[in-house]
């Protein structure tokens, strides 16, 4: 398992918006949330470590997170494709077990978003994408 520097919310950086990086998935848990209306829901967060040697970033972690539903066009299944370097569409059926999924590599493209918290706006990453990594990628893929 890689190691993790301990680092101040300080000193964590802000990636400018679609800026691609390498990471590792750190978990995968179900969440219990409320919506502005009041009504319960469960999502999926994702934590991945970013692992780019040498950057000033590597080791820090990026969030995301999806509805639990595994289907076809899901952000779930998407992901999890990517994360698998499966082409094909899942059969019907298929069952996945998320802690499969923790300590396997894939790039992401990270978004960008600011907010107000105590009068002050802020910055944070969000995975705005999940892709293979490019060593799961074909010779006949581009990768950026």
């Amino acid at each position: 398992m890689p190691v993790y520097e301990y680092r101040e919310e300080a000193d964590k950086v802000i990636l400018p918006n679609d800026t691609i990086v390498t990471a590792e998935i750190v978990s995968i848990k179900e969440q219990e949330k409320t919506s502005k209306e009041g009504k319960q829901y469960k999502k999926l967060l994702w934590t991945f470590a970013i692992q780019e040697p040498g950057a000033e970033y590597d080791g820090q972690y990026v969030y995301g997170d999806t509805f639990p539903e595994f289907r076809s066009g899901s952000e779930f299944e998407e992901w999890t494709r990517e994360v698998m370097a499966q082409d094909e569409a899942f059969e019907k059926g298929f069952k996945i077990n998320t802690d499969l999924l923790v300590g396997m590599q894939c790039r992401l493209r990270v978004g960008l978003r600011s907010y107000e918290k105590n009068g002050e706006t802020k910055s944070t990453n969000f995975v705005a994408e999940v892709m293979r990594s490019r060593s799961a990628m074909s010779a006949t893929e581009e990768p950026f």
